[in-house]
């Protein structure tokens, strides 16, 4: 009720802010709302709220996910400085789970389009590849005991 309240008096800051330091609700339309509009690191705060990336291997899938994404878009842009330093310090979090990780995707930063890669060339246009990220981690939200009766809106 309290966020439904703040939402109708257009304190929609506030009532993320309260869903994500709560960890009550999760609201799965404002998070795909940051995804497709490619605000994976104000995502990647929302989930945050409720879990960690090292929590389960759903979390750490989610967090994979976001920033693969936002990498990908990175090297799209040219930006190669900036994929490399997200490199370094984003993905090394993964190196436990896959310590080939770093090494492939450091060679992406070498080809003028990732798309050449066999795994990534189907990766589509950006739109398409959000959608294809969002299923992705819908998928693993509802599959992550974390998230369990956080994904409705309680019934009041």
């Amino acid at each position: 009720m309290i966020t439904q309240f703040l939402e109708h008096e257009n304190l929609t800051e506030t009532a993320r802010t309260l869903e994500r330091e709560s960890g009550f609700y999760f609201n799965m339309r404002f998070f795909e709302d940051l995804v497709h509009n490619g605000a994976f690191d104000e995502a990647e705060e929302y989930v945050d709220g409720f879990t960690d990336l090292h929590e389960n291997s759903f979390s750490t899938k989610i967090y994979f996910e976001l920033r693969k994404q936002k990498f990908l878009e990175t090297l799209e842009d040219g930006e190669r400085c900036r994929a490399l330093t997200m490199l370094m310090q984003e993905f090394r979090d993964f190196a436990p789970y896959n310590r080939s990780l770093c090494g492939e995707a450091a060679a992406l930063l070498t080809v003028d389009d990732f798309r050449h890669h066999q795994s990534l060339a189907g990766h589509g246009d950006v739109n398409e590849a959000r959608r294809s990220v969002m299923n992705d981690i819908r998928r693993c939200l509802h599959a992550n005991p974390v998230f369990q009766g956080k994904l409705q809106p309680p019934n009041i």
